[in-house]
C-alpha cells in the first residue's frame, strides 16, 4: 500500500508541477499545505466518529489530538507528503522545464 501511495502521490504532484502557471515551488507548497490541512479536519472527524458510546463502552479512553499516536501520525504523513511534493516537482522538470512569461507582463503581478 505504501508503494501505491508513493507512486500515485508523486504523478499527483507532477501533474500539478506541470499546470503550475508560474513559480512551480510556491504552487507547490501551497498544495501542500492544503492536503495537510484536509488530513488534519479529516482526523479530526475521525475523532468525532471514534469518539461515540460504543468505544467508550469498550473501556477505553477516547482519543484526543494530542493522543500519541496521532501526532505520529500526523508527523509521518506531513513528511510523506511533503517527500511526494519534492519528487513530483523534480519530475515534472521533465515534462515542462520553465514557463516563459510574456515580455510585456513582465514585472506585473
Amino acid at each position: 500500500m505504501l508503494i501505491t501511495m508513493i507512486l500515485f502521490g508523486t504523478l499527483a504532484f507532477t501533474l500539478i508541477g506541470c499546470g503550475a502557471p508560474s513559480k512551480r515551488w510556491h504552487h507547490l507548497c501551497f498544495v501542500t499545505v492544503g492536503i495537510l490541512i484536509a488530513n488534519f479536519v479529516y482526523v479530526l472527524g475521525m475523532r468525532a466518529v471514534i469518539n461515540n458510546e460504543s468505544y467508550v463502552k469498550l473501556g477505553d479512553a477516547p482519543p484526543t489530538l494530542l493522543n500519541p499516536v496521532v501526532v505520529q501520525y500526523l508527523i509521518v504523513y506531513t513528511v510523506l507528503v511533503v517527500f511526494y511534493m519534492m519528487l513530483g516537482g523534480a519530475i515534472s522538470y521533465l515534462f515542462k522545464k520553465k514557463t516563459v512569461i510574456a515580455p510585456e507582463l513582465k514585472g506585473t503581478k
